[in-house]
């Protein structure tokens, strides 16, 4: 049974992050790989979406049956690019740590990584990630790096406020960063 989007039960669940069914749906060997009419797989879905639970389960449960995160769509975008353009960075993190490949390049030409490379303007920190090459210490120390960053900024901020000043969100919006770091929401990372 599919529902009126077309998707399998194990997509559906997937994508809203209902990980009580997904896990039911892993436990009785639900197909992993199976393709939506885009080509996409679950683990797509659920990191198009931003349902790190849901791909933290379809890697790394105790069933014994795993997604392919290099699993390529009819657009040849892995789970990690579609992560990328939605600016999902716990997703990209974990993609990363589950050997996610920053170099397969899609229809386009484009790879995660190229793709940070023409953004690194925009979204700096989105090329650091890639290139921690999914190494435990290297994602921690990217991630303190940020925390402290955005704690200076609130600071700022808030010194700013308080002084009656700006509060530099015209300043962010020119380095076209916000402090949630995400990528802006730009589906397909449009520059």
């Amino acid at each position: 049974a599919q529902d009126k989007l077309l998707m399998p039960p194990v997509m559906a669940a997937a994508a809203s992050g209902q990980l009580k069914v997904l896990d039911a749906l892993i436990k009785a060997k639900a197909d992993l790989e199976l393709r939506h009419k885009k080509g996409g797989t679950a683990l797509h879905v659920a990191s198009s979406s931003g349902q790190r639970g849901s791909v933290d389960l379809l890697l790394n449960n105790t069933h014994k049956v795993k997604a392919d995160v290099n699993a390529a769509d009819e657009d040849q975008d892995t789970p990690l690019h579609l992560a990328l353009y939605r600016g999902h960075y716990d997703v990209i993190i974990l993609l990363l740590r589950h050997g996610a490949d920053v170099n397969i390049q899609n229809k386009e030409g484009k790879s995660p990584l190229s793709w940070a490379e023409e953004r690194k303007e925009k979204d700096p920190h989105v090329l650091e990630l890639l290139q921690t090459g999914g190494d435990k210490d290297k994602i921690k120390e990217f991630l303190m790096k940020i925390l402290n960053v955005t704690r200076e900024e609130n600071a700022q901020e808030s010194a700013n406020a308080v002084e009656g000043g700006s509060s530099g969100t015209e300043e962010k919006k020119k380095l076209g960063r916000v402090p949630s770091m995400g990528l802006n929401n730009n589906p397909k990372g449009e520059l």
